[in-house]
């Protein structure tokens, strides 16, 4: 059994998952690496970088809203 991280629902971009034997809208964000490996493996290559954009997107949204940079 996976051990799940409190869903924070931060990108907005849902997927179906299958966790304890039922289906779940997760972000990409709360997918365990063995979900997001499933979820993408054999994804185009412009499927991806869609993906890498949309949540580069919103990575700079949230720095630019809670007034945040890395060290």
């Amino acid at each position: 059994m996976d051990n799940y991280q409190q869903k924070r629902n931060l990108d907005g971009m849902y997927f179906r998952v299958r966790r304890n034997n039922r289906w779940e809208n997760v972000c990409v964000s709360d997918m365990t690496e063995s979900e997001f490996d499933d979820k993408f493996k054999g994804q185009t290559a412009d499927y991806l970088l869609a993906l890498a954009r949309n949540l580069a997107k919103k990575l700079r949204e949230l720095g630019d809203t809670l007034d945040i940079t890395a060290g």
